[in-house]
């Protein structure tokens, strides 16, 4: 028998938990240095990687998405500047609309220069003038495909190898994901046969993500506790990776391409591209749940 807890249990057991969330927070040692440090970041990926949601995770990793939908809502580029609180970072992150899968959901099709064309044209109307970093999100949900090589393979090509020093992967939702499971999942990706040579494209190297379950906070669940200590965690390492950023990879208008432009060495990076994760055949259906998130908590 399955017993439903009434509405008024569910919203006191949610404030027991935000209370805990917020004590956990306020104890955590963050890194630091004795400056202030600003730094740039372009988010890059397809549809429902977890660009947004990562964006919202860094500024709180309270934060609990109510984006309910299967489509990306992120149409344009989009250029938000804010501090990491428990840090001295400034961040200005620039969160990009799904690049291959673009066409989709909307009426407009873009190829993947003028994609790119865009993004830099917006980064400079912006005075963004160099990058920190470029992260590359890859739902775990959805696993790498040929189309993730071939958008990586295009970036490249586009702005050149040299952005490949400050270039990373970074696998989302995984807030359930302990560090034997995540260390299983980047040994996979880095051996696997037919992404390997792209692999070592990624100079600054694979990190994780997540963020805490719509699905769970609605129920009241306790399993938001082990999410925010997993999502604290990947945070802290993030805020380290951008500290320890220091050099810059420098945007110009020479970036701007025509967008016919034939592609260079393709034969470099042109394979049969077949990357489906083995770990998802250990992975349960709940940890491939749609996620889903609420914002006001």
């Amino acid at each position: 028998m399955v017993l439903t807890r009434s509405k008024r249990d569910v919203e006191q057991r949610q404030q027991e938990i935000l209370d805990a969330l917020n004590d956990y927070y306020k104890t955590l040692n963050w890194p630091s240095q004795s400056s202030s440090i600003h730094k740039y970041i372009l988010l890059l990926g397809r549809t429902r990687a977890g660009k947004t949601t990562l964006k919202h995770m860094l500024e709180d990793p309270r934060y609990i998405d109510n984006d309910m939908g299967l489509i990306s809502k992120t149409r344009e580029t989009d250029v938000k500047m804010f501090d990491i609180s428990q840090s001295n970072l400034r961040l200005t992150l620039v969160d990009t609309p799904a690049l291959i899968d673009r066409h989709m959901y909307t009426d407009e099709t873009l190829s993947i220069n003028e994609s790119f064309n865009r993004i830099n044209s917006t980064c400079l109307n912006k005075d963004i003038k160099e990058l920190h970093l470029v992260c590359f999100c890859i739902s775990l949900e959805s696993g790498i495909n040929d189309r993730d090589l071939e958008l990586i393979r295009q970036l490249l090509d586009h702005f050149g190898p040299e952005l490949a020093e400050h270039l990373c992967m970074i696998i989302t939702r995984c807030e359930f994901k302990n560090d034997e499971q995540r260390l299983k999942l980047q040994d996979e990706i880095e051996n696997d046969t037919a992404f390997k040579l792209i692999c070592k494209q990624f100079k600054k190297d694979i990190y994780f993500s997540g963020a805490l379950r719509c699905d769970d906070w609605n129920q009241g669940s306790d399993a938001i506790l082990i999410q925010f200590k997993n999502v604290c965690n990947y945070r802290q390492k993030f805020i380290g990776l951008f500290q320890q950023s220091n050099t810059t990879y420098k945007l110009k208008l020479d970036d701007v391409r025509p967008a016919n432009e034939t592609d260079s060495n393709k034969s470099f990076w042109r394979c049969k591209f077949r990357f489906v994760p083995s770990f998802f055949n250990n992975t349960t259906s709940e940890d491939l749940l749609p996620f889903v998130f609420f914002n006001n908590v």
